[in-house]
C-alpha cells in the first residue's frame, strides 16, 4: 500500500528548488561529472537529521570524514589498477559496512555504499583526479559537521576489541547476523565491481545497484525482494518507453527527469521506487547509448546482480543458521 501525505508532497516540492541550486553550484566548482557527489551528500545530510551512526558526536564525525576519504582513494585506485582495485574495493566496502551497521534498520549503510557504487562506476576524465578527490572530501567535511551537530550528546561508543583478528572473532561469536551480512554485502559488491572492470561493461554500476538493493539482513527479506525488483524494473522500463519515447520530445527530457525524481522522492514502497529509479536511469543513459541498448543493459544487469545475490545468500545461509543455533544452544 502506497501512502503519500500532503505534508510530504509539499515538503519535497519545497526542498527541490534549493537542492537543484546546490547541485548546480557544486557542478560549477567541481565539474558536471561530480554532481552525483553533491546529490548523495544532500541525501545523507537529510538522513543525519533523523538518524545517526550510534557513536558519540566526535567519533561519528571522524568516522564520516574517514569513510569519505577512503572512498575518494579507492574509487581512483580501482580505475587505474584492476588488481589493486579489487583489493581496495573489498577493504573499503567491508570498512563502510562495519562502521555504518550499528543500527542496520536505519539504512545508513546503503546510502554510503550507493555513493561508493556511483563513484566507482563513474569514469574520471583525464586531468580531473584532483577535482574528484576534492569534491568528495568537501562533502565529507560538510557531512561530518552535520552528523556532529545532529548526534545526541548522550551517545557512547560500543565496546569491542581493537585488533582486527579479535574483532572479527567477536562479531562472529556475538553478532553473527551482522557478521554474515557484512560478508555477503562485501563479497557481492566486490564481485560485481570486478566484473564491471574486468569486462569493461557499459553502465556496470547497475549490477551493483541491484546487489545493494537485494542484499538484506535475512534470507527471507532478500528472497521477498527479488520478485519485487523484477516487477519494479519491468514497470520502470514501460514508464520510460511511454514517457520518454512516446510522449516527451527530447527537448523536455531534463524536465521529465526532474519530475520523475520528485515522484521517486515521495514514494516509499519498494516497487514504485524501483520503477521510478529505473525510468530515471534509462532516461539519463539514453542520450549516450540509445533507448534500446539502455533497456537491454538495465534488465540484463538486473538479472546478473540478482544471480550474484542469490548465489552468495545461499552459500552463507546454512553457515549462518548453524552458527546461530550453536550460540543459542
Amino acid at each position: 500500500m502506497i501512502i503519500i501525505t500532503k505534508q510530504k508532497l509539499i515538503f519535497n516540492l519545497i526542498i527541490l528548488v534549493p537542492i537543484m541550486l546546490i547541485v548546480g553550484l557544486y557542478s560549477s566548482f567541481f565539474g558536471n561529472d561530480n554532481k552525483l557527489v553533491s546529490i548523495i551528500c544532500i541525501a545523507q545530510s537529510m538522513m543525519f537529521l533523523k538518524k545517526n551512526l550510534c557513536y558519540d558526536k566526535k567519533t561519528s564525525a571522524k568516522i564520516v570524514l574517514f569513510l569519505y576519504f577512503i572512498i575518494s582513494i579507492s574509487t581512483i585506485v580501482s580505475q587505474y589498477s584492476l588488481v589493486l582495485g579489487i583489493l581496495f574495493n573489498f577493504i573499503t566496502i567491508a570498512t563502510v559496512m562495519y562502521f555504518t551497521t550499528e543500527d542496520i534498520p536505519s539504512g545508513l549503510y546503503s546510502l554510503f555504499l550507493l555513493f561508493y557504487v556511483f563513484m566507482e562506476g563513474t569514469p574520471i576524465v583525464d586531468g580531473t583526479v584532483f577535482l574528484r578527490v576534492a569534491s568528495i572530501l568537501v562533502c565529507g567535511i560538510l557531512a561530518s559537521l552535520i552528523i556532529y551537530k545532529c548526534t545526541p550528546a548522550d551517545y557512547t561508543n560500543p565496546t569491542r576489541p581493537t585488533q582486527l583478528k579479535a574483532l572479527i572473532h567477536h562479531l562472529k561469536e556475538k553478532e553473527p547476523t551482522r557478521y554474515f551480512f557484512i560478508i555477503r554485502m562485501t563479497l557481492a559488491l566486490t564481485i560485481g565491481m570486478a566484473l564491471g572492470n574486468i569486462i569493461g561493461l557499459e553502465k556496470g554500476m547497475w549490477i551493483n545497484v541491484t546487489i545493494l538493493s537485494l542484499t538484506q539482513l535475512s534470507y527471507k527479506e532478500t528472497k521477498e525482494r527479488m520478485p519485487k525488483r523484477i516487477t519494479g524494473t519491468l514497470i520502470g522500463i514501460l514508464l520510460f518507453v511511454i514517457v520518454f519515447n512516446l510522449i516527451l520530445p527530447p527537448s523536455l527530457t531534463l524536465m521529465g527527469v526532474i519530475i520523475g525524481g520528485y515522484c521517486s522522492s515521495v514514494v516509499s514502497s519498494y516497487i514504485p521506487k524501483v520503477s521510478f529509479n529505473t525510468m530515471l536511469a534509462l532516461a539519463s543513459a539514453m542520450g549516450a547509448i540509445g533507448s534500446l541498448s539502455a533497456i537491454s543493459i538495465r534488465f540484463g544487469y538486473m538479472i546478473l546482480g540478482l544471480f550474484i545475490t542469490i548465489l552468495l545468500t545461499l552459500c552463507f545461509y546454512k553457515r549462518e543458521q548453524h552458527l546461530q543455533n550453536e550460540i543459542c544452544s
